[in-house]
């Protein structure tokens, strides 16, 4: 099953179901329309053989908005039969279940998850909104908290102070898992905030091993265990989780974005350059693909290419420390130390982040003052410490017995490469 995130592009161009068919790799396509009056709904939908264009199965259904999960549950069952598939007990059984008795709340958990992928403060704010009116419609949502836990762990990572945002992503995904143990999505959570957060590397593998056998079409948990993978040096691993989850969700921005970030991140620059401007055509505004082709381009000494690519982002006080570092790697050390005044400066209105920084101190060469911002963001339990067995950026640090001593305290020294 492709994610909704992918399937979503095409909700208005049916005509042409042989190239959907092959921009999402699948072989059958559900296709269906929905005319409401009043409380009232009719559903019509139709399975395709992509490939050859022909009807496996077709139905029109007249209900009652109340009675929508009972209709997703009967069309995934005729699919099931249309396509000879034998489904298990545990399948059957989910079949059966319904994430809330209220169809609102759902609507509302909807809007929500859709808000929060699109990966900005603006959406996360968004999808707060809509998650939390989703656990008022129904306290027992199980989903919707989850959906929260997100949200939470995510807005934390635009924060100097981390510490408040993950208690509450941590509390929300075990409110989840209490409500529905079956379900993968708070697992996937608990992982990320094992890792990014806790960098207890075991506990995350764990969870996102659980969230993968829970629903092993759940990308998301793909992509954050692929995340994981290429942080503890396993970066054959890595890729071909990612792989994995950009099959599930082939048009998803951030996954796609991540192949890109782990390709570099494993050290084939190439591919991850390819695969960044390969993003890049389905959103060319897309700036976390602009900031990864951009430290690529900075990494190989494509220093105008890195400029350029920085200076198409949002101008927050990543691309602006990432910009800054290149500016100091390019022998332009006035510009460096413009934008690392800049930045203090602003420092009155919003703290900066230590890892932003970091990166500038290391373009400007002081690595003294760097691993000053590493040690701040080791207190604060930074996002950015994850990387640091992977990133080329610190290669110039590696000899140093204090990178050693940090890779030590943040449980990555142990980890061995594969």
């Amino acid at each position: 099953m492709i994610s909704r995130t992918s399937t979503q592009k095409f909700k208005s161009t049916p005509d042409n179901i042989g190239e959907i068919a092959r921009q999402l790799g699948v072989a059958n396509i559900l296709e269906g329309s929905v005319q409401k009056s009043g409380e009232t709904v009719r559903i019509t939908v139709q399975l395709i053989h992509a490939a050859s264009d022909t009807h496996l199965w077709a139905e029109t259904y007249d209900r009652k908005l109340t009675d929508m999960f009972e209709v997703e549950s009967e069309v995934a069952q005729r699919i099931a039969t249309a396509l000879a598939a034998t489904l298990s007990d545990p399948e059957k059984k989910a079949l059966q279940q319904t994430p809330t008795e209220n169809w609102e709340a759902h609507r509302a958990y909807l809007k929500g998850r859709y808000f929060w992928n699109k990966r900005t403060n603006e959406g996360y704010a968004e999808a707060r909104t809509y998650f939390e009116e989703a656990i008022a419609i129904d306290p027992k949502y199980a989903a919707a908290y989850s959906g929260l836990s997100d949200v939470y762990q995510f807005t934390g990572y635009n924060l100097v102070s981390q510490q408040e945002f993950s208690a509450q992503a941590r509390a929300a995904a075990r409110k989840a898992i209490t409500l529905d143990e079956t379900l993968a999505e708070p697992h996937a959570s608990l992982g990320l905030l094992a890792m990014n957060h806790d960098w207890d590397w075991p506990t995350a593998e764990r969870e996102f091993k659980q969230a993968i056998a829970l629903n092993p079409n759940y990308a998301t948990a793909h992509h954050w265990y692929a995340e994981y993978l290429v942080a503890v040096g396993r970066s054959a691993e890595a890729l071909a989780e990612i792989g994995r989850a950009r099959e599930l969700d082939p048009l998803s921005l951030i996954i796609n974005t991540e192949t890109g970030k782990i390709l570099y991140y494993a050290r084939h620059y190439d591919a991850a350059i390819e695969q960044l401007r390969e993003t890049l055509k389905m959103d060319p505004e897309y700036e976390q693909a602009h900031l990864w082709l951009g430290s690529v381009y900075a990494t190989t000494g494509h220093f105008d290419e890195a400029i350029a690519e920085f200076e198409r982002t949002g101008g927050n006080s990543w691309s602006k420390g990432w910009l800054g570092y290149v500016y100091g790697k390019a022998g332009r050390r006035a510009e460096a130390e413009k934008i690392l005044t800049q930045l203090r400066e602003s420092e009155n209105q919003r703290p900066i982040e230590p890892h932003v920084l970091a990166c500038l101190y290391l373009g400007l060469g002081e690595k003294d003052q760097a691993f000053a911002a590493l040690e701040k963001e080791w207190e604060m339990h930074s996002v950015g410490m994850t990387s640091l067995k992977v990133n080329p950026w610190y290669d110039s640090l590696r000899s140093d017995p204090r990178f050693n001593d940090l890779l030590r305290r943040t449980n990555l020294a142990s980890s061995k490469a594969r």
